[in-house]
């Protein structure tokens, strides 16, 4: 996770710096760096909000739907 936020800070710069060419680099920089911390808050948020709404509620859907799967694979199996 660490390393897919390093890696869409600097797509991000990259990013910044060809649309906004004609503007000075502090400007580029202030604004990638906003961008970042945005979205970083932003992920945080959300992942708490999951945790806390449907924490227990999303990983038992996730486990029923495995369980699922293996009991579809048993029966063909024995078709």
């Amino acid at each position: 996770f660490a390393a897919e936020i390093n890696l869409s800070r600097s797509h991000l710069k990259i990013n910044l710096k060809t649309d906004y060419s004609n503007l000075n680099s502090f400007t580029v920089k202030f604004l990638s760096e906003f961008i970042y911390l945005l979205f970083i808050h932003l992920m945080v948020i959300f992942t708490w909000f999951l945790k806390i709404k449907h924490g227990t509620y999303l990983t038992n859907i996730y486990r029923d739907k495995m369980v699922h799967k293996q009991l579809d694979h048993h029966i063909f199996k024995l078709r």
